[in-house]
């Protein structure tokens, strides 16, 4: 019996939209380019394309290239897209034309991508989890690569150490991770290996990204108490979306006696050169020596984040929150705490934008007993801010949800009823930290400028 050979015939002209390319988020008024991956299917050279992207009007451009049978390439069309105001669009883009003739295929010639503008361009953070283990021998170089990452980048990368097999581990967190030492960054870029140039080329490709929404809020303890108040500020319009806030507690200078709090040391002895000072320590480092940073203690609304923790639609303006209420564990020393909220896309655990939590004394860690009145509140000009002074030096700080300060006010020494006037005319709309501190302690209120 001999064999059958199933010919197929290519068509002449064949070009595939294969992806568009367009930032998913950009600010009104920026010039953006639409970009459109082609693969050529049929059997003779593509030298001209005619490209449509509508966005509710047709934009037709002819476009010269080469792409040879069986090669990609990615053709950029010469209009570019700019919207004057906060939109949200679907934009559609045609092959109409190859080599000024019909596509011998029109099944694979279009498609589309989501667009929105964005009124403002949010503070992005990008968040850097290490898959580690106090067993994993090559995981020392995880532990210096994070650090040197966080000292290179210290205001835009928010770094997390995720344990696993150990004592730290936290439940449900961890087991996210294939291989140790790794990095998930913004949960795009996974397994990615322990080199500084690996890690910063990644981060660099994520923090350029624009966000949607500011991400913050505040968080206090009360003896093993946690309450967090996550938020998400919104600055374009969405619509059917699926995102999801969710925290992470960390834990800085963890430390343990116990043999399970050993880390395993791969580069003791110096055979694979300089790794951060491990080299020239046993393997295993003992307990005694070792304490571990950016530890994550509690994963708040689970790794996929929680449901229904942000509605299906937003706009532009909007502020969403999201609290939790839980209690710590005795293990954890709540001074040296720093909490997280992340804002995830939950259809594909994209991390969109993360940011710090800001601490928020509670009235028993008030040394000083500050009452403090603030307002109008939202205000558009000026706050008020009274309190009674208690011959102290103080100061009036107002910062972003991010903890950066934007404005800063000191006051002399004085024990009489304070009356001032805090101008806040030139930040931009959204919510900050108003804090009277002095050497004993200080008072905080979330204030809103409109």
């Amino acid at each position: 019996m001999k064999g059958c050979w199933l010919l197929t015939t290519l068509p002449p002209l064949d070009a595939a939209l294969s992806s568009v390319e367009l930032p998913r988020f950009a600010l009104v008024g920026s010039n953006n380019m639409v970009n459109v991956n082609v693969k050529n299917e049929g059997s003779t050279e593509i030298t001209d394309l005619t490209i449509n992207w509508n966005d509710g009007t047709d934009h037709i451009a002819n476009i010269p290239t080469s792409i040879l049978p069986g090669a990609t390439a990615t053709v950029s069309h010469p209009t570019t897209f700019t919207e004057p105001s906060v939109v949200e669009k679907n934009i559609l883009v045609s092959i109409t034309e190859v080599n000024g003739g019909l596509d011998g295929n029109l099944a694979n010639n279009s498609g589309s991508t989501l667009f929105n503008t964005i009124s403002q361009s949010p503070p992005r953070n990008v968040v850097m989890e290490e898959g580690t283990g106090t067993w994993c021998t090559w995981c020392p170089a995880g532990i210096v690569a994070l650090e040197e990452m966080l000292t290179n980048f210290p205001n835009d990368l928010i770094g997390v150490a995720v344990h696993s097999g150990d004592p730290m581990e936290v439940t449900g967190y961890g087991g996210y991770f294939s291989s140790f030492p790794s990095f998930d960054i913004d949960r795009v870029f996974q397994g990615v290996s322990a080199t500084t140039y690996a890690l910063e080329n990644y981060f660099l490709q994520r923090q350029a990204i624009e966000a949607p929404a500011t991400v913050g809020g505040t968080y206090s303890v009360s003896g093993t108490a946690l309450s967090v108040n996550a938020t998400s500020e919104f600055w374009t319009n969405l619509s059917s979306i699926d995102y999801r806030l969710a925290v992470v507690v960390v834990e800085d200078s963890v430390t343990g006696t116990s043999s399970d709090y050993d880390q395993a040391n791969g580069y003791s002895g110096g055979a694979f050169g300089t790794v951060g000072g491990y080299e020239l320590l046993p393997n295993p480092v003992p307990s005694s020596q070792m304490v571990y940073d950016h530890v994550a203690r509690k994963l708040l609304g689970g790794y996929a984040g929680q449901n229904f923790s942000v509605p299906t639609s937003v706009t532009d303006g909007q502020m969403v929150s999201y609290s939790y209420n839980i209690t710590l564990g005795a293990e954890i020393n709540t001074d040296n705490l720093h909490a997280y909220a992340i804002l995830l896309y939950h259809s594909t655990g994209e991390i969109i934008n993360a940011g710090p939590l800001q601490k928020v004394l509670t009235v028993a860690e008030e040394a000083n007993d500050i009452e403090l009145l603030v307002y109008p509140n939202p205000a558009d000009e000026n706050f008020n801010v009274q309190f009674t002074a208690a011959g102290e030096k103080y100061e009036i700080n107002i910062t972003d949800l991010q903890g950066r300060n934007v404005s800063t006010m000191t006051l002399e020494e004085s024990y009489v009823l304070q009356h001032h006037t805090v101008d806040v005319s030139a930040l931009a709309p959204g919510n900050y930290m108003l804090s009277v501190a002095s050497s004993n302690g200080s008072f905080s209120q979330m204030v809103t400028v409109k």
